[in-house]
């Protein structure tokens, strides 16, 4: 539903990785008090941004906001294809919209041979597993748990590439 906390963060992200700012409305009461569901949604956006926030605060777009589809249609729903990028300090942060059934992403902006080089390191943003990665003509592959971890959309940090 519109204003959800799982909508408005993939609209944070989709607005930041354009290099954007999003400006979130919040209708108080003639008390000045916020309503409950309001506050809530403020309350996940904060909990999200405490452990994926370095990929959205001080960050810039990278040479593309996204792939998959840029655009989706009203009623339309996100797929593991759907990346959006932002970079900071040497960092690449590929924003997983959806979480990939068998556990595979693939970043398919990063094949072995991107000018980008090589990754030295994938993390998870939240997560403390190694992830194991591979590059091949098809893009970056990188192996997650299989379990939706349900806290999305999912920060992937990519180390060891050349980022403008």
């Amino acid at each position: 539903r519109a204003g959800s906390p799982r909508t408005m963060l993939e609209w944070l992200v989709e607005v930041v990785s354009k290099n954007g700012i999003l400006a979130l409305n919040v209708a108080p009461r003639g008390d000045g008090s916020i309503p409950e569901d309001q506050q809530e949604c403020l309350r996940a956006i904060g909990r999200w941004l405490k452990v994926n926030g370095e990929a959205i605060y001080g960050t810039r777009a990278w040479v593309k906001s996204g792939e998959g589809a840029l655009r989706l249609g009203r009623g339309q729903r996100y797929s593991a294809r759907e990346i959006r990028f932002t970079t900071r300090d040497g960092l690449l942060y590929a924003i997983l919209m959806a979480w990939p059934k068998g556990g595979q992403a693939v970043v398919t902006s990063l094949p072995v041979d991107a000018p980008t080089g090589k990754p030295t390191a994938v993390s998870l943003l939240g997560s403390e597993t190694k992830l194991e990665f591979s590059q091949d003509a098809e893009g970056l592959k990188i192996e997650l748990p299989r379990q939706d971890p349900g806290n999305g959309p999912y920060v992937l940090r990519i180390t060891g590439l050349q980022t403008p």
